[in-house]
């Protein structure tokens, strides 16, 4: 395997494998990663099974987010058997790891493998926990992050673990009692303040105000802890009514989340030109009817009702919903041979004019398989998809594709309000950025809509919402399915909500988000004149499509 470019050259090998094996551990917890992967890479030369040095290696490699630990982590599973101690602890980093990179599939298979064997001790149990959540099974996350709490009940990564899976499945008032127990014994632990505040609406006679400004006034804080501080501060100080300290503090955590990753505007403008020059010309024919297993792709900006179309769907006896995933970028990497993990780039883009459409749609679907969809029908709703609608069209001539669309000024402001994970949506934290990141979401959708035709089939939210049987009738109709009356009553679909709107769609369709951005529409005025110059918004802020 190669180690990243900083690795200075493997040390001499002393005979003392003893010495080199205590050398690797000393300089992993003091933080030489490089030089504990050099030393433990030389006891492995030696005694290839050895235990202790393949968790040396992996540990690493992992801290140091080098791109070889998947491939350590598969040779060291490889390489011990299944009854020793350090497999189990592995094979379920491996997991973690597999979920975290989108491939959801391959870490629930391993998942559900090393849970037969019986060894799990309660810290495996909390990060399969992760790592089913991350892949949507929040049944079994939830399962696990239980067994993770009973024999660690003081323990805050099993308890946010727990409560998270509650919030996901919509068990709301014990996702608020997991993280406030959490934060009795744990009150700095800004992730838990974040995703509580997320959970409901807040109150002045209830709310964390107090304590979240404790939290930041509390000494040191990393930046990332800060940011989602910050973030929670808003949304709390906003559901109280309290707007000048929740503009105050979602401005500062939004600096600070710019800060840690900027917005590289060219590299995305060059981009979606070639996914516009790639993909034109052949793409408006009606999906096929194959009587076989039929995707609807639901895409758009995050934030703008992509969460309460894919309940619409769900709530169809007839559809499963197979949630958000990367699949389809990552079978259009498999398909090409490339390395297993990475975002697709101007290379890729070149890449796909002699790809095999039918490879990718397999490698997709066997990405999927462990969601057990047993309906004809299946939604997949990654948002920031709609980059990839023309390789939906190639690589599935009978899909279903739905574009939501919401007010310019409402979605932006969705989005900048939220914390995104994982360097997603990195345009979303300056006003520059959203305007710029808007119009080539708009250049790419004008496209999409051109070259499609009917296929793309189009929500305006706000129609959705005054009106909403007309307009679920009508969507229905476009995506070849019957209409049922269990799609008008979205917020009763059962299944859990991996995103931001996990809470919100638990509630009817109503109009409470509508106009929402004009509580700071002062403050949003420089975006609102961006949008205007653009072309996309008037002198009231409404929206020009």
């Amino acid at each position: 395997m190669s180690l990243p470019p900083e690795t200075r050259a493997l040390p001499p090998s002393p005979a003392n494998i003893a010495g080199l094996l205590n050398e690797a551990q000393m300089r992993l917890r003091r933080g030489d990663l490089p030089g504990a992967a050099d030393f433990a890479q030389a006891v492995l030369r030696a005694e290839p099974r050895r235990a202790e040095a393949w968790v040396t290696l992996c540990a690493a490699l992992m801290r140091m987010g080098s791109a070889d630990d998947d491939r350590a982590l598969g040779d060291a599973l490889a390489a011990l058997p299944e009854t020793d101690p350090a497999y189990t602890l592995l094979a379920i980093e491996r997991c973690r790891v597999l979920a975290n990179r989108g491939r959801c599939g391959e870490a629930v298979e391993l998942g559900r493998r090393v849970s037969a064997l019986g060894r799990m001790g309660p810290r495996q149990h909390d990060v399969l926990s992760n790592a089913y959540t991350t892949s949507s099974l929040f049944e079994d996350a939830l399962a696990h992050a239980e067994e993770a709490v009973k024999h660690m009940p003081q323990d805050p990564a099993a308890f946010y673990n727990r409560a998270l899976a509650h919030r996901h499945l919509g068990h709301i008032d014990d996702a608020v009692f997991g993280f406030e127990k959490l934060l009795t014994f744990a009150p700095g632990h800004a992730l838990a303040y974040y995703s509580l505040s997320d959970c409901r609406k807040w109150t002045p006679d209830r709310n964390h105000i107090d304590q979240i400004q404790a939290a930041l006034r509390s000494g040191p804080l990393a930046d990332l802890d800060r940011t989602r501080l910050c973030y929670a501060l808003f949304k709390e100080a906003h559901d109280i009514g309290d707007h000048a300290l929740a503009w105050s503090s979602l401005s500062e955590g939004a600096r600070l989340a710019h800060a840690s990753a900027p917005y590289a505007y060219e590299d995305r403008r060059a981009y979606t030109e070639s996914l516009i020059k790639r993909f034109s010309g052949g793409l408006d024919q009606p999906p096929t009817d194959t009587g076989g297993v039929t995707p609807i792709f639901i895409v758009g900006l995050p934030r703008s009702g992509t969460t309460l179309v894919e309940r619409i769907f769900s709530a169809h006896p007839d559809v499963t919903d197979m949630g958000e995933t990367h699949g389809l970028a990552l079978a259009i990497r498999d398909a090409l041979e490339l390395s297993r993990f990475g975002d697709l780039d101007l290379n890729t883009v070149a890449g796909m004019g002699g790809i095999d459409w039918s490879k990718v749609a397999a490698f997709y679907l066997r990405g999927l398989e462990y969601r057990g969809a047993t309906t004809r029908f299946f939604t997949e709703k990654l948002p920031q998809n709609y980059h990839l609608v023309g390789a939906m069209r190639r690589a599935f001539p009978q899909a279903r594709i739905v574009h939501l669309r919401r007010a310019p000024m409402d979605s932006l402001f969705g989005a900048y309000k939220i914390l995104f994970g994982e360097s997603s949506y990195t345009w979303s934290y300056r006003f520059e950025d959203l305007a710029s990141a808007y119009g080539l979401y708009r250049q790419l959708t004008d496209h999409w809509r051109a070259e499609l035709g009917d296929v793309f089939v189009e929500v305006t939210l706000e129609k959705l919402i005054a009106d909403p049987e007309t307009e679920i009738r009508a969507l229905l109709a476009k995506s070849g399915l019957s209409f049922h009356e269990d799609c008008l009553s979205p917020h009763k679909a059962r299944g859990g909500v991996s995103t931001a709107s996990s809470t919100q769609v638990r509630s009817p369709i109503n109009s409470q988000g509508v106009g929402a951005w004009r509580t700071y529409e002062t403050e949003f005025e420089p975006l609102r004149e961006r949008l205007e110059q653009l072309g996309f918004v008037d002198a009231a802020g409404d929206p020009v499509w």
